[in-house]
């Protein structure tokens, strides 16, 4: 009996191991077709985002190319309206200008295009201590520090000059406002 018993026990282990077996291999076979459609259906998902990425990031490199266009189209409208302005008001006067460094190199070529389509004179000044009037004219310090400087008596040799303070934020169209302002301020109070 025991023989019989021990074979017994073997043949259900056998068939349940069968069976697992089967079930396993099964499902696999079954799982893994869905496995490939979620995995093609992911694939194209992504794709699709690619694609779609792809399209907004074209869109806007062109609203860039748009937008820069326009901003160039502005400057050049700008750099004709300051011209204008400044012809009515401060034609044929002459201006030495202080400025710093940094502020000549961003703004100096385009400074004395705008003064000379102006009919207006503009001189910078590079080295304040052997500056001397040529003419008739009106110094503009542009710039904190040079302010600074100026009023802790740095520029001693400035005093008979009539000199026009301009701080502002360092760009072209504060410059010429702030030239316009204090030009009509000036005319008014004359």
């Amino acid at each position: 009996m025991i023989l019989n018993f021990r074979y017994h026990l073997f043949t259900i282990s056998a068939i349940f191991a069968a069976l697992g077996i089967g079930i396993l291999i099964g499902s696999s076979i079954i799982g893994h077709d869905k496995l490939i459609l979620e995995q093609e259906r992911i694939i194209k998902d992504i794709g699709d985002d690619i694609k779609n990425i792809r399209q907004e990031n074209l869109q806007l490199k062109n609203d860039i190319t748009e937008m820069e266009k326009e901003l160039e189209y502005r400057k050049k409208i700008e750099k004709r309206f300051y011209t204008l302005v400044l012809k009515d008001i401060i034609k044929g006067e002459n201006y030495y200008l202080i400025l710093s460094d940094r502020l000549k190199e961003n703004y100096g070529s385009e400074l004395e295009y705008i003064f000379e389509k102006a009919g207006v004179q503009l001189k910078f000044i590079n080295n304040i201590e052997e500056f001397q009037l040529d003419k008739q004219g009106k110094v503009i310090i542009w710039g904190k520090q040079n302010i600074n400087r100026f009023k802790s008596g740095l520029y001693s040799n400035l005093k008979g000059e009539e000199i026009i303070y301009l701080d502002n934020k360092g760009s072209i169209a504060d410059f010429i406002l702030s030239l316009l302002e204090s030009e009509t301020n000036s005319e008014q109070s004359t």
